[in-house]
């Protein structure tokens, strides 16, 4: 038994359907035949896809449409005339394309790749530049509408191009970043040969620093502590006001040329920290005192590009050399301490030779073994110029060194 709705009555004679002469036969047939010979022509569609260098192809069945046919030969089915021909449309389609487009990406993208630098103080090209690489990205959704579009306008291959993916740091930027900024150099000839020996160390841990844009520079972070164990000596440190024996001795120094380069650079200081008493190879309120239990020296690159920093001991001078961007044309900066009081130095502290550490002190003989020194106020500034011209006058900091009492041993030893 049929069910309702079914229909076995025959098309006109003549009629046909996309060329196929479906005249006589019931829809079930007509659609078929018409059906069959729109699959023989899917057979022989191609289609390939060109996306920069890489290929792909596609065949039936990959290749498949949605037609109109059935609807078309159900419109036929109520023609009266003879030798009517129906055209039919068909949209193509590619199967699984999502799927496909998936592993392309995954095949084609790449992600850029930045240009490096490698930077060598030493050498006499100090940088070396290797140009970053463009990177390529897929645009998925673009390419499954042009597919489809190009599919149904019947064209047989179409030629797509990736997004082009541009590295965030070229050649042309890490040049920029090669210009001295700033140098700046301290003297030590008058130094032992321990205290030479750790400057030297330490600057050389600090040779060859790069920055990137806004990260900070740690002076402690870089050079690391001062220990016999890493190659430092015994030499003069300041202790509470007094210069005393400590493993190290000299490295203050280093730091202290470093921070004065970064000031003529133009870096932003975030961290230092005034010895107890002046040094004698930096004007007051320019000074920058580390050590390894905290005290430490640090500035941000916010030059807008990287900083290089070349550091190294020359002739009994501790040299520091900052690259990075060009300061702006005709600018000057300079640095100027000003001395705004003297503090009176208090006399000399009396102790008596309790542990008899100077035999040939007699009662109430007295040896000077340290003199009282003067403490001052002072504060440092930046003066900016502009091709010759003050603009601008920028006070860093104010800073007191306290004066210090000296030492006065009285004798004991009663013979």
């Amino acid at each position: 038994m049929l069910s309702a709705g079914f229909s076995f009555s025959k098309l006109k004679n003549n009629v046909s359907i996309d060329g196929v002469d479906v005249g006589g036969l019931n829809v079930f047939d007509a659609e078929k035949r018409v059906n069959d010979n729109f699959i023989e022509k899917l057979k022989t569609k191609t289609f390939s896809l060109i996306i920069d260098e890489h290929i792909y192809n596609f065949y039936y069945p990959d290749i498949a449409a949605d037609t109109n046919i059935s609807q078309t030969v159900r419109i036929a089915e109520k023609e009266r005339k003879n030798n009517v021909n129906y055209s039919i449309s068909a949209k193509y389609y590619i199967r699984d394309l999502d799927k496909i487009i998936d592993a392309a990406a995954y095949e084609i993208s790449a992600a850029p790749k930045d240009a490096q630098v490698a930077f060598n103080p030493n050498g006499y090209n100090m940088f070396q530049i290797t140009d970053g690489v463009n990177g390529k990205q897929l645009n998925k959704r673009k390419l499954a509408i042009e597919i489809q579009t190009a599919l149904n306008k019947g064209a047989e291959f179409l030629n797509f191009k990736c997004d082009i993916i541009y590295p965030k740091i070229n050649e042309e930027i890490l040049r920029k970043s090669t210009y001295l900024r700033a140098r700046f150099s301290t003297a030590f000839e008058n130094s032992s040969i321990e205290r030479k020996h750790n400057i030297a160390l330490s600057l050389a841990s600090v040779n060859g620093t790069v920055l990137e844009p806004d990260r900070q520079f740690s002076f402690n972070a870089v050079v690391g502590k001062r220990t016999e164990e890493r190659g430092y000596k015994l030499a003069k440190i300041i202790i509470n006001g007094k210069f005393e024996d400590g493993i190290g001795g000299g490295v203050c120094q280093s730091s202290t040329t470093i921070y004065n380069c970064a000031l003529l650079a133009d870096l932003e200081i975030i961290k230092y920290t005034r010895h107890t008493i002046p040094v004698s190879y930096v004007p007051l309120s320019f000074d920058a005192m580390v050590n390894s239990g905290g005290s430490d020296m640090a500035f941000k690159n916010d030059s807008g590009g990287y900083i290089f920093i070349k550091a190294y001991t020359r002739n009994d001078n501790a040299v520091a050399e900052i690259y990075g961007i060009k300061l702006p044309p005709g600018l000057k900066i300079e640095r100027e301490s000003i001395l705004k009081n003297t503090l009176p130095a208090p006399p000399e502290k009396v102790e008596k030779d309790i542990k008899k550490e100077y035999p040939e002190l007699l009662p109430g003989q007295q040896l000077l073994t340290e003199n009282s020194r003067e403490g001052y106020e002072s504060e440092g500034y930046l003066n900016y110029y502009r091709y010759g011209v003050l603009e601008k006058r920028v006070l860093l900091r104010k800073d007191k060194y306290p004066p210090q009492r000296g030492l006065i041993i009285e004798g004991t030893n009663d013979g």
